[in-house]
């Protein structure tokens, strides 16, 4: 699901929410008894440069049921992190 406003004309924010299940490992294999069981959710600004131009800033994370991410040396059950990324039309 994902819900967005645009307060201003060149402005916009989203956040976005979604569920993933592969619970037999078909495409994402974790070796686990739940499998990849994992919520992601995000929050993003979105700046339109120019007509073609557009900056997104983005701050994501993911919970799992499972400790299926790696942190350094260490699995954790959830992941977070921020994006930037700049996305041009031709």
């Amino acid at each position: 699901m994902i819900i967005r406003l645009s307060p201003l004309p060149r402005h916009s924010i989203a956040a976005r929410g979604e569920y993933y299940r592969d619970k037999n490992g078909v495409l994402i294999s974790t070796n686990t008894v739940n499998g990849f069981n994992t919520w992601g959710y995000s929050l993003n600004y979105d700046f339109l440069v120019l007509p073609n131009a557009m900056w997104r800033l983005e701050a994501r994370g993911f919970s799992s049921k499972d400790r299926i991410f790696v942190k350094g040396d260490d699995q954790s059950a959830s992941n977070y992190f921020i994006t930037t990324s700049i996305a041009l039309a031709f």
